[in-house]
């Protein structure tokens, strides 16, 4: 079934990307935490970014999870008490937990586990397992940080964060994610519009009309995949 579902960006591009921000982290311990945990869980690299609103194509997690971490890294720049190796490491794995959150039967659906614990406590724990076994001594603050970015990258419990930030770098992480989210929702609606003239169609759940642009970009879409539409998921 997995062939059937939508992709954006081949594979391979995307890996070679995401594989180039891990090596941009500058400490040699966290570097290797975060390409093992990639490396052991290879949907990572097929799973969508979500169930039916943004990269909700194979391969959308990584491709959502590059974004976020390369707008953390590039914006980190600007603030110099942000420890950008934590940051960019959560960045990449903030959104680990939707491999145990989403399955393929039938398109995209969610989980029991996934509806029960949703898929930040399922990374919180991927990051948190894999630290026990790791070979390397991960310092304990580390994994903390790693593992609040998961816990509160949706930035507040209205929309499903388990908690607040409360580090600079989970605050970036959660911007970033909304960020990278809201452009390719509205991104979608533009490119999917067949509505005359220069402005979208009116559209419920992002609750606005856009303007297009003068010239859209010749990106091919992928087609919709096969989703219960229940509501339940915020972003």
């Amino acid at each position: 079934m997995m062939e059937l579902l939508p992709r954006r960006i081949p594979t391979e591009t995307i890996r070679e990307n995401v594989m180039a921000i891990i090596d941009g982290i500058g400490d040699e311990v966290i570097r290797q935490f975060v390409s093992e945990i990639i490396a052991i869980n290879d949907r990572f690299w097929s799973s969508p970014g979500a169930k039916r609103l943004h990269h909700s194509w194979c391969g959308g997690l990584a491709e959502h999870s590059y974004a976020v971490a390369s707008i953390v890294s590039m914006s980190a720049i600007f603030y110099p008490e942000v420890n950008t190796d934590v940051a960019v490491a959560g960045a990449l794995l903030h959104d680990i937990g939707k491999i145990k959150e989403l399955s393929f039967s039938g398109g995209f659906q969610y989980t029991d586990e996934g509806r029960m614990l949703t898929h930040m406590y399922l990374g919180a724990e991927i990051v948190s397992a894999h630290a026990k076994e790791y070979k390397t001594p991960l310092d304990n603050q580390v994994i903390n940080d790693i593992v609040h970015i998961i816990l509160s990258h949706h930035r507040d419990p209205e929309y499903g964060a388990i908690v607040k930030p409360a580090t600079l770098e989970a605050e970036l992480v959660a911007i970033a994610d909304l960020m990278d989210s809201s452009m390719v929702n509205l991104s979608e609606l533009i490119r999917n519009d067949s509505n005359a003239g220069g402005w979208t169609a009116f559209d419920s759940r992002l609750t606005r009309c856009m303007r297009k642009p003068a010239a859209s970009p010749d990106i091919p879409a992928p087609e919709a995949a096969i989703v219960e539409n229940d509501g339940s998921e915020p972003f």
